[in-house]
């Protein structure tokens, strides 16, 4: 198994064990969080020089106000930051809904 196999395994388990799955009780609740976000930001800096990015690779935002992102904690806008360019990540994208509506992406 690859990098590449390895990566899209891993990222299975983490879109299962989304952040509204996990019971916010549970005793490893913000271990499993950090380490959910840790992964996420590691496979966008692993993915970003291969190929665009899309919202699935990163997840969603987790900033605690999406008004005001933080690439420095949320894997989605740190994908964006790295991609400013690609509209496949909706934040990018102006008229973004079902996809780029953009005359010229």
């Amino acid at each position: 198994m690859n990098l590449e196999q390895l990566l899209a395994k891993a990222h299975e388990v983490v879109v299962w064990t989304d952040q509204d799955t996990i019971r916010p009780d549970a005793a490893g609740a913000p271990h499993l969080h950090k380490a959910r976000q840790e992964y996420l930001r590691a496979r966008v800096e692993y993915l970003a020089p291969l190929r665009p990015l899309t919202s699935l690779d990163s997840g969603g935002c987790t900033c605690k106000n999406p008004h005001e992102p933080n690439p420095a904690r949320c894997a989605y806008h740190y994908a964006a930051q790295l991609q400013p360019d690609n509209h496949k990540i909706p934040w990018n994208c102006p008229t973004y809904y079902d996809g780029c509506n953009c005359e010229k992406p």
